[in-house]
């Protein structure tokens, strides 16, 4: 098992708007990468994600503050996440300049305060050799420099959707986390 970003992730140098939070939505595992020092400035916040792979690139010091995980869903997950949010909570939302934006699409009684804290660019190196890609966000999918994989597969809905928009066949994870991705993995190389 290799991996390989088919992006690079970097400071925007936006500045983070001023607290007190309630809590942080952490839109992926990139956005948890990119707010780590955040993070760590901020030992009090909650923190909510989307799904399990979101949840699991958490250091483990960081883990026990969850206090919501979705189940990988973007849009029903949000909604959920705002259903289990306080009136007037303040939310941190760092993103990238990427972002869908989500939060802004739903009406809520919660301050989101949101901020591009990264940016989203290819990768400077070519990717690897693979028997299998796995496609864990519709931006990696759009920054993919390489040639068509022969096995392909997604971690979620909106990963497939944009798969689907190439042209490329695939399978979907059926929970969007790391084990998921192994499972799928296994069962497209045994359908071969």
């Amino acid at each position: 098992l290799t991996e390989w970003y088919p992006v690079e992730l970097t400071a925007t140098g936006n500045s983070a708007p001023e607290g007190p939070f309630a809590r942080v939505w952490l839109t992926s595992p990139g956005a948890v990468r990119m707010a780590e020092t955040w993070l760590r400035d901020h030992p009090d916040v909650g923190i909510g994600v989307p799904g399990p792979g979101t949840a699991e690139a958490l250091s483990s010091d960081q883990r026990p503050r969850l206090t919501f995980v979705g189940d990988g869903d973007p849009e029903s997950t949000w909604a959920a996440f705002l259903d289990k949010s306080t009136p007037g909570q303040r939310v941190a939302i760092p993103h990238s300049t990427l972002s869908k934006r989500r939060w802004e699409a739903l009406p809520t009684e919660v301050e989101c305060l949101a901020w591009a804290a990264y940016d989203v660019s290819p990768a400077a190196t070519p990717p690897p050799d693979a028997s299998v890609v796995c496609f864990t966000s519709p931006s990696s999918v759009a920054h993919w420099t390489g040639r068509q994989p022969q096995r392909v597969v997604a971690i979620g809905a909106t990963t497939s959707a944009a798969l689907t928009q190439l042209g490329w066949p695939h399978t979907v994870a059926e929970h969007p986390d790391a084990f998921g991705l192994w499972e799928a993995m296994h069962k497209v190389e045994r359908d071969d």
